[in-house]
């Protein structure tokens, strides 16, 4: 990073994930992001000082609610613990 970035806005689509793991979005692929991939990026996306915004998209619980609506929360929880040991520096 260089100083001239001071901000920075993450957009983490779900439809990055293997469809496997999240069946529920609207175009669910054969490969992709594991979970335990998906949650180790939003915890360094919460830890990065320069990050002041994070967006989850793509789901559609209209498809399948249960599986991938458990992960989208995991994934911003992730995000929040990483926030919340930044901040607590």
């Amino acid at each position: 990073m260089t100083e001239e970035c001071q901000s920075i806005f993450v957009s983490f689509d779900l439809d990055s994930i293997a469809g496997s793991d999240a069946p529920g979005v609207s175009c669910p692929g054969e490969i992709g992001l594991s979970t335990e991939e998906a949650t180790a990026i939003a915890y360094h996306a919460g830890k990065h000082p320069a990050v002041d915004l994070f967006d989850l998209s793509e789901y559609n619980p209209a498809i399948e609610e249960e599986r991938t609506g458990r992960l989208a929360v995991a994934i911003f929880y992730h995000f929040c613990i990483g926030y919340l040991e930044r901040t607590q520096k």
